[in-house]
């Protein structure tokens, strides 16, 4: 077997000149070359310097126990085999080489090397892989050193909050029945399980729960729907209460109280209708931004049961997130949807988030409902990636860009935006070789021009690789906030806000790196630009 040092021998002899022979350039390509690449991204390197120098790497803050990918490609850019003596990792134990270690490259494609950065503490931890090589690019004895660190970040718990936290009925007629409606949110940093949901023992027969899977998961930021119903036999107190168990660690179970009142009144009841047109009677409705809700209080009954001596109808907002703008369509009717003006009137529910709506009814005897119907819509996107902007002033022009690698090319095909991404379809731009409108690929479902957005990008199934984030003032009469929700698989991982004051600024918001699992790089800077002008 030949020797590192034989083998430099070897390709130094190849090297020498030969008298008369015009072929220098055939015999440099002879010598095997070393170069750090990038599995995705061939203009790519982590080395600042002739593919070889000044290489790092840097993992940024990583969850105690949610360990980060990185890959990278050593490439041979040679007709002549690259042996690779050694891979070896010095510094922090945190970082990892994983399986097993290629040792000689002659595929074009390079040889890729993974290092998984797996945190236990927080802290600032550094380390280098080392890569020793017969490559004829570097100085004998040269080995190839990538500098590596990262920050141990602990991101929390699962922490569980349920709204309202108890179920108040109210007066319900006698024989009706009452409907108690409870968010379930998750304002924690991890997944949130809840296990199992039950009654205590002492709780009356008057109260049923509704169809609730278990286990369910809950992504941070976002929230599900519990519905409790009740019936009372007479017109006298019902009362109960209800558990949730979860994964939280400091309340891992979680005490609900129930009353409902008998009484002869009416008794309001609030559902959901219809989703985008389809009849839905799910307790739990599953709903994502822009989606055309209808609600409805069609089944509301008076004290007899009769639910054609209700005459009156009247809906009321009782909490919407902070950045929607969306208002009731019919709020004094039976049936009502929801529409947000983005230079002009769009039905449907406009953000990520918690919609809660109350009902209250009339009789024709005047008599009004004072049970609890309430119908809470919780918003969740559910693709991949998906970025959500709003602002603060109606009168501008926000665009929202999303570029697909590490230095996307803006206003292009490497760039989802309103010249070439509204709508998707199979003319947006083709991020995953199929010739567009794949999963792969991003849709932009709304331009808007004169409103206070939401604009909203999602791609559905995200590949390896890097998404930047950017939003462009195409138009601006007045300085606006700008907010940029950033949810990855339904969880809401970054809200980036900032300030814009005039035309033809970039707010460069985050980097969404994809290897394995999902980090975002939070960059909130702002600068000048005609950005696609």
């Amino acid at each position: 077997m030949l020797t590192s040092g034989t083998l430099r021998l070897l390709s130094a002899l190849v090297l020498l000149p030969l008298a008369g022979c015009q072929c220098d350039e055939v015999l440099q390509r002879l010598a095997p070359k070393i170069e750090i690449g990038d599995p995705y991204e061939a203009e790519f390197s982590v080395c600042q310097r002739d593919l070889v120098y000044d290489c790092a790497y840097d993992f940024g803050n990583v969850g105690i126990g949610r360990p980060k990918l990185f890959t990278f490609a050593i490439k041979n850019p040679t007709q002549v085999g690259l042996s690779l003596t050694s891979i070896i990792i010095e510094g922090a134990p945190s970082f990892t080489l994983q399986g097993e270690m290629p040792t000689f490259v002659d595929d074009p494609k390079g040889a890729l090397v993974t290092v998984q950065y797996a945190p236990e503490v927080e802290s600032l931890e550094d380390a280098r892989i080392i890569i020793d090589s017969d490559a004829q690019n570097l100085l004998e004895g040269e080995n190839v050193v990538i500098e590596l660190v990262g920050a141990g970040k602990n991101l929390g718990a699962p922490v569980i909050t349920i709204e309202p936290g108890s179920c108040d009925f109210g007066e319900v007629g006698v024989g009706q029945t009452g409907i108690c409606t409870l968010s379930i949110r998750n304002d924690g940093n991890l997944e949130l399980s809840i296990n199992d949901t039950s009654f205590s023992a002492d709780t009356s027969t008057a109260f049923t729960p509704g169809v609730f899977s278990v286990p369910t998961v809950v992504g941070a930021g976002t929230a599900v729907s519990l519905t409790i119903t009740g019936v009372p036999t007479d017109a006298t107190l019902f009362q109960g209460m209800l558990l949730i168990s979860s994964n939280d660690p400091a309340r891992p179970i979680v005490e609900v109280p129930l009353s409902l009142q008998g009484a002869e009144a009416p008794t309001a009841i609030a559902r959901v209708m219809s989703i985008n047109g389809i009849p839905h009677n799910s307790a739990t409705p599953a709903v994502e931004p822009l989606d055309n809700v209808i609600i409805s209080g069609d089944q509301s009954v008076d004290a007899s049961g009769n639910t054609a001596n209700i005459v009156g109808y009247q809906w009321a907002w009782v909490q919407k997130p902070a950045d929607s703008s969306v208002e009731l369509s019919n709020p004094s009717s039976r049936d009502t949807g929801f529409f947000f003006n983005n230079g002009g009137n769009v039905n449907g529910i406009d953000v990520a988030g918690t919609f809660e709506i109350s009902l209250t009814v009339t009789d024709v005897n005047g008599e009004s409902s004072t049970n609890n119907a309430i119908v809470i819509l919780n918003s969740v996107p559910t693709g991949g990636l998906h970025v959500q902007l709003t602002w603060s002033q109606g009168d501008g022009d926000m665009d929202l860009h999303v570029g697909h690698g590490q230095n996307p090319d803006w206003c292009s095909n490497d760039d989802c935006y309103f010249g070439n991404c509204n709508g998707g379809g199979l003319f947006g731009p083709d991020w995953d070789g199929g010739g567009g409108g794949g999963a792969g690929d991003p849709t932009l479902d709304i331009d808007d021009t004169s409103g206070f957005g939401p604009e909203n990008t999602n791609v559905q199934v995200t590949s390896d690789g890097s998404y930047v984030i950017g939003v462009h003032a195409w138009r601006l009469d007045s300085a606006t906030d700008v907010s940029v929700k950033i949810f990855i698989g339904g969880a809401l991982v970054a809200n980036v806000e900032n300030f814009l004051d005039s035309d033809e600024q970039w707010l460069e918001v985050a980097r969404v790196d994809v290897n394995g699992g999902s980090t975002v790089v939070e960059l909130n800077t702002v600068a000048s630009s005609s950005l696609c002008n």
